[in-house]
């Protein structure tokens, strides 16, 4: 079951005109007061961070963390959860897992739910990319597929509570790349993660029964794609500013991206730039509390200390920062086809 009306799946990724640079200037020690395991990231990141909702070493001990949704008052109760979607390595049972913490007391957990297959012989989702939006539960379809799946909200809720699981409603819908998602209103936004360059995301309607309409560009003249840094792992809107999650690998740093939305080129989007701990993932927004949430995967037992080449930097959930402190950040650079030096390096939020 796939919807038609996908985005050219052989789009060539833009070409950088401009070099964008990520500030990088870091103390070289532990964060102060140890609040994440490894190097400082950069010192822009620790004056506008801190420890967020976090998962169990026994809950990460099979499965790994990647998408983030937040969800205001989940139970009809006023308490607001966090969702982080895992993915499993191995086993008789592969299907995703989605753990809901609560967004507001650390360590407490609140539930999670299974994701179930159309088929036992499809292949796994990743689990890239998940949002929330319109009554409606989005998450990235099973992997090599490009397809989007959507679960009633409802649903979930009642999964939640029974410790239970999820079935996909209507067919999916084939997309350019669910790497990653985001919804802002009635728009999803979704995307491709590439481990070489920049590449795409696509702008959808949510219809009511969950269908995506993929946006056609102002005037109509082909379809409203954003270009988006190389190695995006997550997005999120909030306003007038996108923000992107980057990540190349375990023993590097990420970079955490803010750009103005209304732009749909790179060059032009004024992005600011800062590094992060390694290994980030999703992004999400809780706008009323003027809070976003940045998942990692490191505390995975892939990549922790139980593994053989730990990560660089081993952090068991999110972080959050206060949403204006996010917005205007001093510390990237962009101007067309140089690199700017300063003249001294930005340590002062």
């Amino acid at each position: 079951m796939v919807a038609p009306g996908a985005p050219s799946a052989s789009a060539a990724p833009p070409n950088a005109t401009t070099t964008v640079r990520c500030e990088s200037d870091a103390s070289g020690k532990p964060p102060p007061g140890g609040w994440y395991h490894g190097e400082s990231a950069s010192y822009l990141y620790d004056r506008r961070f801190r420890e967020g909702p976090i998962l169990s070493k026994e809950q990460l001990g099979r499965y790994t963390p990647q998408a983030i949704a937040y969800w205001k008052d989940w139970d009809d109760n006023g308490r607001d959860a966090l969702l982080i979607v895992t993915y499993v390595s191995g086993g008789a049972d592969d299907r995703a897992k989605i753990i809901a913490v609560d967004a507001n007391t650390p360590h407490r957990l609140l539930g999670w739910v299974m994701v179930d297959k159309r088929s036992a012989g499809e292949m796994p989702t990743h689990a890239g990319g998940m949002a929330i939006g319109g009554g409606h539960l989005f998450l990235s379809g099973p992997q090599e597929s490009d397809s989007i799946r959507h679960y009633a909200l409802a649903d979930v809720r009642n999964a939640l509570q029974q410790k239970g699981s999820i079935s996909p409603k209507g067919a999916d819908r084939k997309v350019y790349g669910q790497s990653f998602m985001t919804v802002d209103g009635n728009k999803l936004y979704a995307g491709r993660f590439n481990l070489g360059s920049r590449d795409w995301m696509y702008r959808y309607t949510i219809k009511d029964d969950g269908r995506l309409e993929t946006d056609p560009k102002p005037g109509g003249n082909g379809k409203m794609r954003y270009e988006v840094p190389k190695g995006t792992q997550g997005v999120a809107k909030a306003g007038n500013t996108m923000f992107f999650s980057t990540s190349l690998g375990r023993n590097v740093r990420s970079n955490f991206y803010a750009t103005d939305a209304g732009e749909t080129n790179l060059d032009k989007a004024r992005p600011r730039c800062f590094r992060g701990p390694g290994m980030s993932q999703g992004i999400a927004i809780d706008a009323a509390r003027n809070r976003l949430f940045l998942n990692y995967e490191s505390g995975s037992h892939k990549f922790d200390d139980r593994s053989g080449d730990p990560a660089r930097n081993i952090i068991r959930g999110a972080h959050i920062a206060k949403l204006e402190d996010v917005t205007s950040v001093p510390g990237g650079t962009l101007e067309l086809g140089t690199l700017p030096t300063p003249t001294r390096r930005t340590r002062s939020s």
